[in-house]
């Protein structure tokens, strides 16, 4: 093909694609009416997936400016794999009673059988436990007990990031093949 501009001619190059991008194509591209809802639903829920990892992404990095803090686990409440607990923590002399538990600052937290029994430990011989606090607004305060949660966040973004990425790819192969026909 040839594209005539005025009295210049530029050569066009069809490029064949290659057998993994046609497989790629022929298992991520919709082909139908439901084909296209279901990547419509797939796109909505990603998006809320990266809104809700920004918010906890935020959370995180202002939750690490914070100060650092020794306290104690006053109660503790195990429902099967959920644990909620209130812990004791001092400032200044001035004592403060938190409940929130990691970056997502919940009254509850996921924990595992094991987990569940180092709370019951931590709490049945007193030990300290790290205490974040707000130094702005002392009573805003986490049990900074898994610091690593930012890593599974990151990890549950990548698979949507990955889609998006190929999709983006086929939908901008798809029409550049359409204009160079």
């Amino acid at each position: 093909l040839e594209f005539h501009h005025g009295a210049l001619l530029f050569p066009m190059q069809i490029e064949k694609p290659s057998p993994l991008f046609e497989i790629v194509e022929s298992l991520i591209w919709p082909n139908s009416l439901i084909g296209w809802l279901t990547a419509a639903l797939l796109s909505l829920g990603s998006l809320f997936l990266y809104a809700e990892f920004g918010k906890f992404l935020n959370d995180y990095v202002q939750i690490s400016n914070w100060e650092m803090t020794q306290g104690y686990i006053i109660t503790e409440s195990l429902d099967g794999n959920k644990i909620s607990i209130e812990y004791k923590y001092k400032i200044g002399g001035d004592d403060f009673i938190g409940n929130k538990i990691g970056v997502s600052r919940r009254e509850w937290h996921d924990v595992s059988g094991k987990q569940a029994s180092n709370f019951k430990h931590i709490y049945e011989n007193s030990i300290p436990i790290s205490i974040k606090y707000n130094p702005n607004r002392k009573t805003d305060a986490v049990y900074d007990f898994n610091s690593d949660d930012v890593f599974f966040g990151i990890i549950s973004i990548l698979p949507p990031t990955i889609l998006f990425i190929l999709f983006a790819t086929v939908f901008i192969k798809k029409i550049k093949r359409r204009f160079e026909n």
